[in-house]
């Protein structure tokens, strides 16, 4: 099973999923796909079966959250998510936060 643990400021996973081969396995390659796409926003420590993301970036935790979020609930078999409910609520608060800020700026 992935485990997957949302924090303020990243995403860990650990695990695999078991659900087909090395090669094959396209819930691992769906949870390691959406992990490097957050890694290109902060820094990571990346072992065998093991991977941290730690990012500033509001916007990139909020959509890879989500994403992972819809993995674990499409299989729930495979892929145990915690802490996304208060984590991802106040990002997405964050986000409409500064949407709204952005909108107040004058344009120049």
């Amino acid at each position: 099973m992935i485990n997957i643990t949302i924090l303020d400021d990243g995403i860990i996973t650990t695990g695999h999923s078991n659900f087909a081969e090395d090669g094959k396995d396209i819930i691992c390659a769906s949870v390691s796909a959406l992990m490097q796409t957050l890694e290109l926003c902060g820094n990571s420590l990346k072992r065998k079966g093991y991977m941290r993301v730690e990012t500033k970036d509001k916007y990139g935790m909020f959509l890879i959250a989500n994403g992972l979020k819809l993995i674990a609930e499409a299989y729930p078999k495979y892929v145990e998510i915690k802490g996304c409910k208060a984590t991802c609520k106040a990002l997405e608060e964050a986000m409409d936060k500064d949407i709204e800020s952005r909108k107040k700026k004058p344009q120049s």
